[in-house]
């Protein structure tokens, strides 16, 4: 997953701005940061302080703005405690309004019962950490507790001027004994100019954690993680560093670039995902989860992707065929390119891909209807990665069977390049890029893709691989509630029909475990063993889920 919903609104907030006389905006040159620590040493909250500067002496309306994660996250513990201001006269009372909704940004506004007088406000408080199993789990950039230290983005704690646009200041880290600090703009103390939407993405990371490499790390490739044991992530560094390296130079990064990957890892849910931002990312992964597997390997991948590749300007969800499609397929095909993978692995990995897709019960909706249908079901959020990821590797297979010279890796590098240059991208971008540098029967493919038409695998769409015509059932858990296995949730909803109540779950039981289902659904054979509580006696209900009869592919290594 790539950030950019909420960057719409901060951009619109940089033009507001621009109206108001620079004498009368605020600036924060320094912020200072203490990680929050209990008497037992483990991570509670941040404590941030930091100064509004004005150039006049004069009365100023400073208002406050938090973002409230909404849609993605409920903020729960993770709110403005102890909050001061002070200005030249004393305290000034602040209270937080009603959230304002603006272009989808949930923003709480503080406000306070005078305007503020004088150049120096100065703002004090403190952050909670937020639960670590939220109702919704949105991208990685909540405040958490990990590993013994905290990690997110600055967005999960940054209370910040109405009015700020951008920003040039010091950070300044108080740290326990053994602690350091990341950003993604360096290490420790640093220096950070970013406009407000940069600042408000910018991912951190600080305790006693692992880092990797050893020494000076500026510039370049490094990667830090809490929680984890450090023979693994030894382990996991030499191989993530091979498929930066190799990715970074199939989509024109540069090496000189500081490109930063943080790991953080806590009891937050069974399934790991990540966020990023150009020039690095945030992975969760849970303390069970063995991050050297080929799945972890492919996470690794597509959030790298992500980092170097951006996304369409669109509504949210309409563009995931572009910005999931292309790291999905990515993920799997770069690395085997790379001699990343072992043969078993890629193969293991294009038939979990093409099960995400047929096995979807909303594999047939068309894009335009993507938003209002997203999070419907269990895995409909995933039809635009793996739709997408089947599009781009028919467009690949077609492009080689006709010899042609363009690859997709060279149309994505050539959207990524006019969107560096300023240029506004949209699927309309796409659209005149086939039918100038392919021809348009590449446009009617992509048209059919975006239109939901069922797609069906180029016969060698990956090469040693044969294409098998199978029939399979769309996932289906078989009971309305919980959405999710969540350890502590009651079957609600239950489909008497359902292969779920043919395998003995009943109305009321009480889920024992949080259950990772992407490992059913991405597979047309995984059972799903749910364990429940009933009446006081436990029971292991086992079962396939799935409902119906449908078309389906899956890819056989020729011999």
């Amino acid at each position: 997953m790539i950030l950019r919903k909420s960057i719409s609104f901060l951009l619109l907030l940089l033009v507001v701005t621009s109206a108001v006389k620079a004498q009368d905006l605020p600036i924060i040159k320094e912020i200072h940061l203490s990680p929050d620590l209990d008497r037992s040493g483990k991570a509670i909250g941040l404590h941030v302080n930091y100064s509004v500067q004005y150039n006049t002496d004069k009365s100023h309306d400073l208002k406050l703005l938090f973002n409230s994660l909404q849609p993605y996250l409920d903020r729960t513990t993770d709110v403005v405690t102890r909050l001061s201001v002070i200005d030249t006269q004393g305290a000034v009372s602040y209270r937080a309004y009603p959230d304002t909704n603006i272009n989808d940004l949930s923003l709480q506004v503080w406000k306070g019962n005078r305007p503020v007088k004088g150049k120096n406000i100065k703002i004090d408080y403190h952050i909670p950490v937020a639960v670590s199993i939220p109702k919704r789990r949105g991208p990685h950039i909540d405040l958490q507790a990990t590993g013994g230290g905290l990690a997110g983005a600055f967005t999960s704690f940054l209370l910040y001027p109405e009015m700020l646009n951008s920003v040039d200041l010091s950070l300044k880290w108080h740290l326990p004994k053994g602690f350091m600090a990341v950003t993604s703009k360096g290490e420790n103390d640093c220096q950070i100019k970013a406009d407000l939407s940069e600042l408000m993405f910018c991912q951190f990371i600080v305790g006693k954690m692992f880092a990797y490499p050893e020494g000076r790390r500026s510039n370049g490739f490094s990667l830090y993680a809490l929680g984890r044991k450090s023979h693994e992530m030894k382990q996991v560094a030499s191989w993530v560093e091979k498929v930066y390296a190799h990715l970074r130079n199939r989509l024109n990064g540069k090496a000189e670039n500081p490109f930063r990957i943080f790991i953080r890892t806590y009891e937050g849910g069974p399934l790991a995902s990540g966020v990023a931002v150009m020039g690095g990312y945030t992975l969760y992964l849970p303390p069970s989860e063995d991050a050297t597997t080929a799945d972890i390997h492919s996470l690794i991948a597509h959030e790298t992707v992500h980092a170097f590749v951006g996304s369409l300007h669109a509504q949210e969800g309409e563009d995931d065929w572009y910005s999931e499609g292309i790291a999905d397929y990515l993920c799997m095909v770069l690395p085997l390119e790379a001699g990343l993978y072992i043969p078993a692995e890629f193969g293991k990995l294009i038939n979990e891909e093409a099960a995400l897709y047929y096995t979807n019960e909303i594999r047939e909706v068309s894009e335009k209807d993507i938003p209002s249908v997203k999070w419907s079901g269990r895995n409909a959020w995933s039809i635009g990665y793996s739709r997408g990821a089947m599009y781009f590797a028919n467009l690949e297979a077609k492009l080689k069977r006709i010899h042609s010279q363009v690859t997709v890796v060279a149309l994505i590098n050539q959207i990524t390049q006019q969107a560096q240059a300023g240029e506004y991208v949209t699927k309309d971008t796409w659209e005149k890029l086939l039918a100038s540098s392919v021809g348009q029967w590449a446009v009617e493919d992509w048209k059919a893709m975006l239109s939901g038409k069922l797609m069906i695998p180029e016969p060698d769409i990956y090469e040693g691989y044969a294409v098998r015509k199978i029939t399979t059932g769309v996932f289906d858990l078989g009971f309305a509630k919980p959405m999710k296995v969540q350890k502590g949730e009651i079957v609600k909803g239950l489909d008497p029909n359902s292969a779920a109540a043919k395998a003995g779950l009943q109305e009321g039981d009480e889920i024992l475990a949080s259950i990772n289902i992407n490992k059913t659904y991405t597979s047309y054979s995984n059972t799903l063993s749910i364990p429940v509580l009933r009446k006081g006696k436990k029971y292991t209900i086992t079962f396939q889920p799935r409902k119906g009869s449908f078309e389906a592919y899956e890819f056989v290594k020729k011999e």
